[in-house]
């Protein structure tokens, strides 16, 4: 993966929280780190979000609100 241009936590707060529940809504879970960014590179997510979600701490996501979380702990 790129290296993204601005700091992960800068790229987290300009995520659209409404986006990435919309891109998870049809997501099979629980998923891990690896299958989500798979999931979302399939489905033509930004760079800016794949670089957020190799950045999420490694675990299974159960819910689109996970990933919420996870992302808001990076933006600080």
């Amino acid at each position: 993966m790129a290296v993204p241009s601005r700091p992960i936590s800068e790229i987290a707060r300009s995520l659209s929280p409404s986006e990435i529940v919309d891109l998870f809504r049809e997501a099979h879970f629980p998923a891990d780190r690896a299958q989500l960014v798979d999931y979302a590179r399939d489905h033509f997510a930004s760079a800016d979000l794949l670089a957020v979600l190799d950045s999420i701490p490694a675990g299974i996501y159960h819910s689109p609100a996970q990933i919420l979380n996870a992302i808001s702990a990076l933006a600080g």
